[in-house]
């Protein structure tokens, strides 16, 4: 009886250190309360969803002050953890001092423009509460359900640029539910993989297509890369290591290359 305990113990515990683990991203102010749940902590996720948050934020203010969402403070609780699809889909209510509102991201994109048709639902006279008992319908067709509901928002929110940091020269922006790069007078475009980052004086950024180096605000070398020579699932967060004559770049514990400061070139590993 001990040993089928013990083998119990030992299996249970298995399966327990197999469990991914989660983080969350938190914003918080007088307007919004938003907590973004997920696997996989990406520097560059949690940049847009402080941009998203703060773009929404922003959004949720100018309905304030027109007089709508009176009661206090939105609070969004988005799950994006890949094994938790089966959980429910949707759930939202209003409650004497604020407004809640919980979303499968997984079943549904999240964009900055979903978010503000929620937003402007609930400030609408023909809201009303959603809420269902998840055993019962699938997550997915709860969402359908729900967005049928939604309220077409203004365009204009969602088009205009949201500064998140600026380093030198270099702009790195949120726009169009995406961050985007600007040095100098040059767009550099959307920002994959990597934030753009500072190191020995020079300044890198990540593309789906290359990585550029930039210094004083000049473009000193590029280098092409394939997205399938980067270790699945890509929204791991690629690893930078800083020497004083070399710079490594990893996906996982895999080295994809280097760069060399004396030499201004990239090395393939």
């Amino acid at each position: 009886m001990k040993k089928t305990i013990l083998f119990i113990l030992i299996l249970l515990g298995l399966k327990l250190s197999a469990t991914p683990e989660l983080d969350s991203y938190s914003y918080d102010s007088p307007n919004l309360k938003l907590e973004i749940i997920y696997r996989y902590d990406n520097p560059l996720d949690r940049a847009l969803y402080k941009a998203m948050a703060a773009s929404l934020d922003s959004y949720i203010d100018s309905l304030k002050h027109k007089g709508h969402l009176q009661r206090g403070p939105l609070h969004f609780e988005i799950m994006t953890a890949q094994w938790m699809d089966s959980t429910k889909g949707v759930e939202m209510y209003r409650y004497p001092k604020g407004y809640y509102c919980y979303l499968n991201g997984l079943k549904q994109k999240i964009s900055l423009s979903y978010l503000q048709s929620i937003v402007l639902y609930f400030g609408s006279e023909q809201w009303s509460s959603f809420c269902y008992d998840e055993l019962k319908l699938k997550p997915s067709l709860a969402l359908q359900l729900f967005n049928q509901n939604l309220l077409p928002v203004d365009s204009m929110p969602q088009t205009r640029a949201y500064d998140l940091e600026q380093i030198g020269a270099l702009r790195v922006y949120f726009k169009e539910d995406a961050l985007y790069a600007r040095i100098s007078n040059e767009e550099i475009g959307k920002l994959h993989y990597l934030l753009p980052f500072e190191a020995q004086a020079l300044i890198f950024i990540s593309q789906a297509d290359g990585i550029k180096v930039y210094k004083e605000g000049r473009l000193l070398q590029e280098m092409t890369w394939k997205p399938e020579g980067l270790a699945k699932p890509y929204h791991e967060a690629l690893r930078v290591e800083v020497f004083p004559k070399w710079i490594n770049i990893a996906s996982r514990d895999v080295f994809l290359f280097s760069y060399s400061i004396e030499d201004n070139r990239f090395y393939k590993l």
